[in-house]
C-alpha cells in the first residue's frame, strides 16, 4: 500500500505542475477496460475498530478545517491524509496495488449501503460541512447574502436574497478531485419564492490526468413555496501509473440551492 500511496502521491505533485486533460477511452488505457473492483465491507474485510477509525478520521480532519481559511482547505486536507492513516482508505488502496497487473485498467464501483452506512457529515461553521465517505471526502460552503429590497408588488413587500453552494470534492490521498458551483438571486415574500437573476453552474477539474464529464447541466423551478436551482452531472476520472495500468472512478453529482418562502438559503447534495 504504502508504494502506491507514493504513486499517487507523485503522480499528483506532477500533474499539480500542469498537465493535458483528456477523456476516458479503452485507447487511452492501452486496451478494452478489464475488471470492476466492487468495494464494499466485506471485500475490504473491515471490523468495527476500522469503522470506528474512520469516523476518528473525519473529526480530526473537521477540526482542522474549523482553524483554516476556505483559501487553506486544499493544502489542510492533503496533509492530513498524507500525516493520518484511514483504515477504510487504506484498505481501498491495497485492493487497487493487488489487482493492479501490467496495463491492466480496473474501474472502481461502491454500493449504495457501503457507502450510506460509512457516510458521516461534519460541522466546520455556520456555512461549511465536511462530508466523508469510503473513497472521497467533499467540503460544502455556502454563502449568502441579502440584497435591498425590491417593491415588485404593490400589496406586499417583496425582499431578495443570494446564495453561492460550492462542493468540492478529494480523492483517496487528499488530491483535489473537481468542484461544482450553482448560484442563484431569489425574490421572496413570506408566501413564496421565485427567480430574480444570476442564475449559473459550472464545475471546476483537479489535478488529474484523464477526465470526462457528461451529462452536465443546470436548471431551475419552483418547488411548491420554494425556489430551487440545481446542476448535476457525471464524473469520470483515471488516474495512471507507470506501467501498472489505469484506475477509473465514476460520480453522479447534483447540487441544489433552495431558497424558502421566508428567504433562507439551504442546500443539499446527492453524490453516488
Amino acid at each position: 500500500m504504502k508504494k502506491i500511496l507514493s504513486l499517487l502521491l507523485t503522480l499528483v505533485l506532477c500533474l499539480s505542475c500542469g498537465s493535458t486533460a483528456f477523456a476516458i477511452t479503452p485507447a487511452a488505457s492501452g486496451g478494452e477496460l478489464a475488471d470492476t473492483v466492487f468495494i464494499s465491507e466485506k471485500t475490504l474485510s473491515l471490523v468495527p475498530a476500522d469503522k470506528t477509525a474512520h469516523s476518528v478520521f473525519g473529526q480530526g480532519l473537521a477540526a482542522r478545517l474549523q482553524n483554516a481559511s476556505p483559501a487553506e482547505y486544499d493544502s489542510v486536507i492533503n496533509q492530513y491524509f498524507a500525516a493520518n492513516p484511514n483504515p477504510v482508505f487504506d484498505s481501498v488502496l491495497d485492493i487497487i496495488d493487488g489487482k493492479q497487473a501490467g496495463e491492466k485498467t480496473l474501474r472502481l464501483k461502491t454500493s449504495s449501503a457501503f457507502r450510506t452506512d460509512y457516510e458521516e457529515v461534519f460541522t466546520i461553521n455556520d456555512r461549511t460541512t465536511l462530508t466523508v465517505t469510503p473513497t472521497y471526502v467533499v467540503v460544502s460552503i455556502l454563502d449568502t447574502r441579502d440584497n435591498p429590497d425590491v417593491a415588485v408588488n404593490a400589496t406586499k413587500a417583496t425582499s431578495s436574497k443570494s446564495g453561492t453552494c460550492t462542493e468540492t470534492y478529494y480523492g483517496l490521498v487528499g488530491n483535489k478531485l473537481f468542484t461544482l458551483t450553482v448560484e442563484c438571486t431569489f425574490y421572496y415574500n413570506g408566501s413564496s419564492a421565485w427567480y430574480k437573476s444570476g442564475f449559473d453552474y459550472y464545475y471546476t477539474k483537479g489535478v488529474l490526468s484523464i477526465w470526462q464529464v457528461s451529462n452536465w447541466k443546470g436548471w431551475k423551478e419552483a418547488s411548491g413555496t420554494s425556489y430551487k436551482a440545481y446542476c448535476s452531472g457525471n464524473f469520470h476520472f483515471g488516474l495512471e501509473y507507470e506501467g501498472n495500468g489505469l484506475v477509473i472512478q465514476d460520480f453522479y453529482c447534483k447540487n441544489t440551492l433552495t431558497c424558502s418562502k421566508d428567504g433562507k438559503i439551504t442546500t443539499s447534495a446527492t453524490h453516488s
